[in-house]
C-alpha cells in the first residue's frame, strides 16, 4: 500500500466522543470494517443495516470520520457513497515524515514549508515563499518546468507521481528525486505534498557517463570495419554487429544459429577444436583462420580473435570477439606464393639466376639450383665476397652500367669445371622505383663450345 493509499491509525477516533454516548468506538469500528469490506462505497442505509445502528447516528459518524479525512464521500446521483479514504491527511503526513517537503493547494500555492525544506533546499525569505504560486519560482530553476507541472496536475487528480528534478540554484545543477503525493484538506479541497527525496546528482552524472560510453561503444561496434560477435558457452551466436550486412545477411538472420552453421564445412572441424579448448581452459583465442560462406555464395577468409566472459562467481557464460576479413590478403599470399612457384620451376630451368642491389652490391636473390651448385644461400651477402673472395667491389663490376639501363652479355669459364657460361645481365625496376641487376646463367652447349660455336651476344 502506497502512502496515498494508507490509513491513520486508531488513535484518530478518541476524536470521535461527540457522535454517541453509547459505545462510539465501537460504531466507528463497526462502520470502518463495512467501509473496507465494500472499496467500491455503501450508502447510509446499506451501513446502518450492516452495523445495525440507526441512520442517522451512521451520518453523524460518518460526518466526523469525512473531516478527519478518514472517508471519503461521492455523489452518485441522488446518493452519497462513503469510501475508506484514498488520499493521505496532512496531519498524518506531517506527523510521519522527515524529509523536506511543501504543501500546495489545487491552485499550486505554497500553503506551508517544513524547516527541513527551508534550510536545504529555499534560498528566499520564508515570506516570499508562503502564499506565492510555485511555478513563480521553478520557471526559472528547474530543467524542465514542463515535466513538474505535468506530474502536479497528475498528483492533484489522485496519482503519486515521482520524477527526477533538476534544481539549477546558483549556477549549478543539483538531482532529486521528487514525489507529488495527493492529499486533502480539512475542508475536503484536494491538495499535493511535494517530497525531496534523494539528491541523485552523482547517480545522474554516472548514469550519464555510462550512456555516453555505451553510445560511443555503440558507435565503435557499429562502424568499424571488423565484426564484433558473441556466442554461448553451448556455441549459440548471441550478438553480431551491423557489420554482418556487407555479406549479406542481417544480424536477425545469424542470431540464435550455431557457429558450425555459418562455418564452410572444411574448417568446421578446426573451430570446433579451438572453441573447446578455449571453453575449457579460458585461454585466449588468437589468428584463427577460417572460411565461411557470404549469402552470395563467394567464400570469405575469416580472421577471428576472442575471448571468454564469465560472471561474478567466476562461472564462464559466453565468448566475445572480432572477425576480421581477410579475404583480400590469403588471395593476395596465395597468388604470390603461386607466382614464387611458377617462378622457381622456371628459373630451375637456368643454371643460375642472382638478383643483386647495384647500390651496395649485397645478394638480393638465388634461385634454388643456383643455391645448390654453390653449396649455400648467399642471400644479404656482398657479391664480390661471396662470388670471388674480395674485400671490395670487383674492378670489372658492370652493375652500375646495367643500372643505368643497359643490357649486358658476358661468357665465363668456370676454373673448376672447365664450363663455359653464358651471363645476361639485366635491369629490372621495381614498384617503389629502386632497381636490381638480375643475372641469368646458362651453360654453353659442349659440342658448340668443342666446336668453337657461341651464340651471338
Amino acid at each position: 500500500m502506497t502512502d496515498s493509499e494508507s490509513i491513520p491509525d486508531n488513535s484518530h477516533y478518541d476524536n470521535i466522543t461527540a457522535c454517541s454516548a453509547a459505545k462510539p468506538a465501537d460504531g466507528v469500528t463497526r462502520i470502518l470494517e463495512v467501509l473496507k469490506d465494500n472499496p467500491r462505497g455503501v450508502n447510509i442505509r446499506e451501513i446502518a443495516e450492516a452495523t445495525k445502528l440507526n441512520r442517522m447516528s451512521v451520518a453523524k459518524y460518518l460526518e466526523v470520520l469525512t473531516a478527519l479525512e478518514i472517508t471519503e464521500v461521492r455523489n452518485l446521483g441522488n446518493a452519497k457513497l462513503y469510501y475508506l479514504s484514498q488520499r493521505l491527511p496532512v496531519t498524518t503526513f506531517r506527523q510521519l515524515t522527515s524529509k523536506p517537503f511543501f504543501v500546495l493547494n489545487r491552485d499550486a500555492v505554497v500553503l506551508q514549508v517544513n524547516d527541513a525544506l527551508y534550510s536545504q533546499y529555499i534560498g528566499l525569505p520564508r515570506e516570499e515563499i508562503i502564499g506565492v504560486p510555485i511555478f513563480r519560482h521553478i520557471k526559472n530553476r528547474m530543467v524542465d518546468p514542463g515535466a513538474w507541472v505535468k506530474a502536479f496536475e497528475k498528483a492533484l487528480a489522485g496519482q503519486e507521481i515521482t520524477l527526477e528534478v533538476g534544481d539549477q540554484f546558483n549556477g549549478t545543477i543539483t538531482w532529486y528525486n521528487v514525489t507529488m503525493r495527493p492529499i486533502r484538506f480539512p475542508d475536503g479541497s484536494p491538495g499535493v505534498i511535494v517530497t525531496g527525496d534523494d539528491n541523485i546528482t552523482e547517480t545522474k552524472r554516472i548514469g550519464t557517463e555510462l550512456r555516453e560510453s555505451e553510445e560511443k561503444f555503440c558507435s565503435l561496434v557499429e562502424n568499424i570495419n571488423d565484426i564484433i560477435f558473441s556466442v554461448d558457452m553451448a556455441g549459440i551466436l548471441t550478438y553480431i554487429s551491423p557489420q554482418a550486412a556487407r555479406y549479406g545477411y542481417s544480424p536477425a538472420d545469424l542470431i540464435g544459429k550455431h557457429f558450425d552453421q555459418i562455418i564452410s564445412p572444411e574448417d568446421i572441424g578446426l573451430i570446433f577444436s579451438h572453441f573447446m579448448n578455449i571453453r575449457e581452459s579460458g585461454l585466449y583465442l588468437h589468428g584463427v583462420l577460417f572460411r565461411a560462406p557470404a549469402a552470395d555464395g563467394r567464400i570469405l577468409w575469416l580472421e577471428g580473435n576472442g575471448m571468454i566472459q564469465q560472471d561474478t562467481s567466476g562461472t564462464y557464460t559466453s565468448i566475445n570477439g572480432v572477425l576480421r576479413d581477410v579475404t583480400d590478403r590469403v588471395l593476395a599470399e596465395r597468388a604470390l606464393t603461386e607466382f614464387r612457384s611458377r617462378y622457381d620451376a622456371l628459373a630451375d630451368t637456368f643454371s643460375g639466376i642472382v638478383a643483386i642491389n647495384p647500390e651496395n652490391h649485397r645478394i638480393e636473390y638465388m634461385s634454388e639450383r643456383f643455391i645448390r651448385h654453390r653449396g649455400r644461400d648467399a642471400t644479404g651477402e656482398y657479391c664480390h665476397k661471396a662470388f670471388y673472395n674480395l674485400d671490395t667491389v670487383c674492378p670489372w663490376c658492370i652493375a652500375g652500367r646495367v643500372a643505368a639501363g643497359e643490357r649486358i652479355v658476358q661468357y665465363l669459364k668456370s676454373r673448376r669445371e672447365g664450363q663455359l657460361y653464358q651471363k645476361v645481365n639485366t635491369p629490372v625496376t621495381h614498384g617503389d622505383g629502386s632497381v636490381s641487376v638480375t643475372i641469368t646463367i646458362n651453360e654453353i652447349d659442349p659440342a658448340a663450345q668443342d666446336a668453337g660455336i657461341l651464340p651471338a651476344p
